[in-house]
Protein backbone atom coordinates (compact mmCIF):
# COMPACT_ATOMS: atom_id res chain seq x y z
CA UNK A 1 0.00 0.00 0.00
CA UNK A 2 1.04 3.22 -0.75
CA UNK A 3 0.96 6.45 1.33
CA UNK A 4 1.02 10.45 0.74
CA UNK A 5 2.36 12.97 2.88
CA UNK A 6 2.09 16.60 1.91
CA UNK A 7 5.04 19.65 2.32
CA UNK A 8 5.85 22.75 1.44
CA UNK A 9 9.33 21.61 2.15
CA UNK A 10 11.71 20.29 -0.27
CA UNK A 11 12.89 17.74 2.27
CA UNK A 12 15.91 15.81 1.11
CA UNK A 13 15.72 11.82 2.12
CA UNK A 14 13.86 11.10 4.92
CA UNK A 15 10.74 12.23 6.42
CA UNK A 16 10.93 13.36 10.53
CA UNK A 17 8.65 12.88 13.24
CA UNK A 18 7.23 15.99 14.14
CA UNK A 19 3.68 17.07 16.52
CA UNK A 20 1.06 18.36 13.77
CA UNK A 21 -0.45 21.04 16.32
CA UNK A 22 1.83 21.66 19.59
CA UNK A 23 -1.05 21.96 22.26
CA UNK A 24 -3.55 19.31 20.93
CA UNK A 25 -3.17 15.64 21.53
CA UNK A 26 -1.08 15.01 18.64
CA UNK A 27 1.15 12.23 18.86
CA UNK A 28 4.93 13.02 17.87
CA UNK A 29 4.71 11.36 14.26
CA UNK A 30 4.73 11.42 10.11
CA UNK A 31 1.39 11.93 9.01
CA UNK A 32 0.27 10.55 6.01
CA UNK A 33 -2.76 9.50 3.92
CA UNK A 34 -3.92 6.48 1.68
CA UNK A 35 -5.59 9.40 -0.75
CA UNK A 36 -2.76 12.03 -2.95
CA UNK A 37 -5.43 14.53 -2.94
CA UNK A 38 -5.72 15.00 0.87
CA UNK A 39 -2.01 15.24 0.54
CA UNK A 40 -2.19 17.69 -2.07
CA UNK A 41 -4.72 19.37 -0.09
CA UNK A 42 -2.20 19.54 3.81
CA UNK A 43 0.92 20.20 1.32
CA UNK A 44 0.44 23.77 2.29
CA UNK A 45 -0.16 25.36 5.48
CA UNK A 46 -1.11 29.19 5.17
CA UNK A 47 0.14 30.30 8.05
CA UNK A 48 4.08 28.67 7.05
CA UNK A 49 3.74 29.75 3.42
CA UNK A 50 2.71 33.46 4.56
CA UNK A 51 5.60 33.73 6.45
CA UNK A 52 7.72 32.49 3.33
CA UNK A 53 6.70 34.31 1.10
CA UNK A 54 6.25 37.85 3.63
CA UNK A 55 9.32 37.49 5.95
CA UNK A 56 11.44 34.98 3.82
CA UNK A 57 11.80 32.23 6.79
CA UNK A 58 10.94 28.72 7.01
CA UNK A 59 9.41 28.34 10.64
CA UNK A 60 7.85 25.21 11.35
CA UNK A 61 4.60 26.58 12.88
CA UNK A 62 0.96 25.59 14.01
CA UNK A 63 -1.16 24.03 11.49
CA UNK A 64 -4.61 25.38 10.83
CA UNK A 65 -7.33 23.61 9.05
CA UNK A 66 -9.41 26.75 9.06
CA UNK A 67 -8.91 26.87 5.48
CA UNK A 68 -10.63 23.91 4.28
CA UNK A 69 -13.23 21.15 5.37
CA UNK A 70 -15.37 17.82 3.52
CA UNK A 71 -18.50 18.21 2.77
CA UNK A 72 -20.83 15.83 0.99
CA UNK A 73 -17.39 13.66 -0.08
CA UNK A 74 -15.77 17.58 -1.47
CA UNK A 75 -13.40 19.38 -0.17
CA UNK A 76 -14.23 22.76 0.32
CA UNK A 77 -10.95 25.48 0.41
CA UNK A 78 -11.49 28.89 1.40
CA UNK A 79 -9.25 31.84 0.85
CA UNK A 80 -8.59 33.40 4.59
CA UNK A 81 -8.02 36.76 3.05
CA UNK A 82 -8.70 38.29 -0.26
CA UNK A 83 -6.37 36.68 -2.95
CA UNK A 84 -4.86 34.35 -0.45
CA UNK A 85 -4.56 31.90 -3.26
CA UNK A 86 -2.74 33.43 -5.83
CA UNK A 87 -0.69 35.28 -2.83
CA UNK A 88 0.64 32.19 -1.28
CA UNK A 89 -0.76 29.23 -2.66
CA UNK A 90 0.67 29.92 -6.37
CA UNK A 91 3.97 28.08 -5.48
CA UNK A 92 5.74 25.11 -5.15
CA UNK A 93 5.28 22.14 -3.06
CA UNK A 94 5.63 18.33 -2.39
CA UNK A 95 4.17 14.83 -2.19
CA UNK A 96 5.97 12.13 -0.63
CA UNK A 97 5.05 8.39 -1.28
CA UNK A 98 6.11 5.85 1.22
CA UNK A 99 5.57 1.77 1.37
CA UNK A 100 3.35 0.94 4.28
CA UNK A 101 5.34 -0.94 7.02
CA UNK A 102 4.07 -3.03 9.78
CA UNK A 103 4.92 0.20 12.32
CA UNK A 104 1.92 2.53 10.86
CA UNK A 105 -1.29 3.17 12.46
CA UNK A 106 -4.08 4.48 11.32
CA UNK A 107 -5.55 7.47 13.26
CA UNK A 108 -9.03 7.86 11.54
CA UNK A 109 -9.98 7.85 8.13
CA UNK A 110 -7.59 8.19 5.20
CA UNK A 111 -4.71 9.12 8.07
CA UNK A 112 -1.97 7.22 9.13
CA UNK A 113 1.12 7.46 11.68
CA UNK A 114 4.83 6.60 12.01
CA UNK A 115 6.24 7.52 14.96
CA UNK A 116 9.67 7.68 13.71
CA UNK A 117 11.62 9.25 10.78
CA UNK A 118 11.27 7.22 7.29
CA UNK A 119 12.39 7.15 3.86
CA UNK A 120 10.55 7.99 1.42
CA UNK A 121 10.03 5.99 -1.66
CA UNK A 122 9.07 9.14 -4.64
CA UNK A 123 8.76 12.77 -4.50
CA UNK A 124 6.40 14.24 -6.39
CA UNK A 125 7.19 18.19 -7.06
CA UNK A 126 3.82 20.38 -7.50
CA UNK A 127 5.51 23.37 -9.33
CA UNK A 128 1.95 25.78 -8.54
CA UNK A 129 0.00 24.36 -6.00
CA UNK A 130 -2.95 26.53 -6.71
CA UNK A 131 -3.07 25.25 -10.09
CA UNK A 132 -3.08 21.73 -8.78
CA UNK A 133 -6.02 22.78 -7.05
CA UNK A 134 -8.13 23.86 -9.93
CA UNK A 135 -7.90 20.65 -11.72
CA UNK A 136 -9.03 18.82 -8.68
CA UNK A 137 -11.78 21.99 -8.66
CA UNK A 138 -12.36 20.41 -12.33
CA UNK A 139 -12.65 16.99 -11.44
CA UNK A 140 -15.15 17.58 -8.34
CA UNK A 141 -12.95 16.62 -5.57
CA UNK A 142 -12.06 20.51 -4.80
CA UNK A 143 -14.18 23.60 -4.49
CA UNK A 144 -12.31 26.86 -4.04
CA UNK A 145 -14.26 29.76 -2.67
CA UNK A 146 -12.70 33.05 -3.06
CA UNK A 147 -12.58 35.49 -0.05
CA UNK A 148 -15.69 37.04 -1.70
CA UNK A 149 -17.25 33.88 -1.68
CA UNK A 150 -17.72 34.00 1.88
CA UNK A 151 -18.61 37.14 1.94
CA UNK A 152 -21.13 38.37 -0.82
CA UNK A 153 -22.75 34.78 -0.71
CA UNK A 154 -23.19 34.05 2.73
CA UNK A 155 -22.17 30.89 3.19
CA UNK A 156 -22.51 31.54 6.79
CA UNK A 157 -21.51 27.85 7.94
CA UNK A 158 -17.87 28.40 6.29
CA UNK A 159 -17.20 31.68 7.86
CA UNK A 160 -18.61 30.52 10.94
CA UNK A 161 -15.76 27.12 11.04
CA UNK A 162 -13.36 29.49 9.93
CA UNK A 163 -14.00 32.49 11.98
CA UNK A 164 -14.01 29.77 15.54
CA UNK A 165 -10.56 27.73 14.21
CA UNK A 166 -8.81 31.08 13.60
CA UNK A 167 -9.53 32.06 17.28
CA UNK A 168 -8.72 29.01 18.60
CA UNK A 169 -5.31 28.49 16.59
CA UNK A 170 -4.53 32.26 17.07
CA UNK A 171 -3.61 31.80 21.24
CA UNK A 172 -0.72 29.15 20.08
CA UNK A 173 1.16 31.88 18.48
CA UNK A 174 4.88 31.16 19.32
CA UNK A 175 7.01 33.81 16.79
CA UNK A 176 6.12 36.89 16.10
CA UNK A 177 5.32 36.55 12.51
CA UNK A 178 2.74 34.24 13.18
CA UNK A 179 1.07 36.94 15.81
CA UNK A 180 1.89 39.14 12.58
CA UNK A 181 -0.28 36.57 10.54
CA UNK A 182 -3.04 36.73 12.78
CA UNK A 183 -2.76 40.23 13.63
CA UNK A 184 -3.45 40.99 9.29
CA UNK A 185 -6.76 38.43 9.46
CA UNK A 186 -8.21 40.56 12.12
CA UNK A 187 -8.51 42.81 9.43
CA UNK A 188 -11.43 40.21 7.86
CA UNK A 189 -12.18 38.75 11.17
CA UNK A 190 -12.94 41.44 13.77
CA UNK A 191 -13.58 38.83 16.55
CA UNK A 192 -10.16 37.01 16.39
CA UNK A 193 -8.56 37.56 20.07
CA UNK A 194 -4.98 36.72 20.58
CA UNK A 195 -3.82 35.29 23.57
CA UNK A 196 -0.03 35.04 23.35
CA UNK A 197 1.76 32.26 24.90
CA UNK A 198 -0.91 31.44 27.76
Amino acid sequence: MILYHGSSIDIRDKLKPHKAFERDDYDISVYFTDEKEIAILYSINPIRAYIKKHYGKNLMVSATSAHKMKMNGVWEVFELYPDMFKDIFSQQSYIYSVEIENDFMQKGEHEYVIPKEIKYKEKIVIDNLYNELIKLQEKGIVKLFSFSDLITQKYYLEYEHIENSLKYRAQFCKSQEERDFFTMLMRYYCDINLFINK
